[in-house]
């Protein structure tokens, strides 16, 4: 109450008005403070506010809460699309399937989608049909794998066979390690065939016979350049020159070995 000079007036208390002698209670709820989402409910003087399922008080109405920021809500494989009160999952692919609020990956292979003889695969949200060593699917079938496309995958000569490859070596070359080529040196078996006493000169893939040690090749034929006691073989009457061999030049073929 609030008194003046010769009169007075009553002032009421928040959440109360005035009545004809006395303060009553305001119903704020006539006004709907609480907003859509939210169920109002008067009490003596005040009011409260309760929201419905999805909806949070902010101190003046009810809002959104917004599900789609907690971390993982949908699991790893699907997307979250906030709505009013609510939210929904969508999966990223076809791959899975909605379990709950979940997207759960389909196992393909369970449904045999790869033809005969052909390996299936399943991956997050897909599948692989996979062939063998060897060959690539396309087409749905499984088609040889050329790998002697590929530079450097032989040092000489690359064969391709179904699912497989071999390396095969020129003349006067073996194979080593199923890839590399190594020379052959013929020299080392039976002076590479060279005769008495001439020497065998083993070059990359191929042989000659020259003159022997001690003698110079003039013309066509081979001359002595040293002393007879210095050289490290006999010859009947010691001649001081030899007929030269004709260079001719001599391969080895090394046939691969069958699988």
């Amino acid at each position: 109450m609030h008194q003046h000079s010769g009169s007075y007036r009553c002032v009421c208390d928040r959440g109360y008005t005035m009545g004809r002698r006395e303060c009553v209670d305001v119903n704020e709820c006539r006004r709907n403070p609480c907003g859509k989402y939210g169920k109002c409910h008067n009490t003596i003087g005040s009011y409260k506010c309760y929201c419905r399922r999805g909806f949070k008080w902010n101190g003046r109405t009810c809002i959104d809460i917004n599900e789609c920021r907690r971390r993982g809500v949908c699991g790893r494989y699907a997307r979250c699309y906030n709505t009013p009160g609510s939210y929904y999952c969508k999966c990223y692919s076809s791959g899975y399937k909605m379990i709950g609020l979940t997207c759960v990956d389909i196992n393909e292979c369970l449904r045999n989608p790869c033809p005969s003889g052909v390996t299936c695969h399943n991956f997050p949200g897909s599948y692989r049909c996979a062939c063998k060593p060897g060959y690539y699917f396309a087409n749905n079938t499984c088609v040889d794998h050329n790998e002697c496309k590929y530079k450097g995958r032989c040092d000489h000569i690359c064969v391709n066979t179904p699912g497989s490859f071999y390396c095969l070596c020129r003349k006067g070359f073996e194979l080593f390690k199923k890839r590399y080529c190594v020379d052959i040196n013929e020299c080392r078996c039976n002076n590479g065939g060279c005769p008495f006493p001439y020497r065998c000169v083993n070059k990359p893939g191929h042989h000659y016979c020259d003159c022997p040690f001690g003698f110079g090749v003039r013309g066509n034929m081979c001359h002595l350049l040293i002393p007879q006691k210095k050289l490290n073989f006999t010859l009947p009457n010691n001649p001081t020159a030899l007929p030269r061999m004709k260079p001719q030049l001599q391969t080895t073929t090394v046939i691969p070995p069958k699988k």
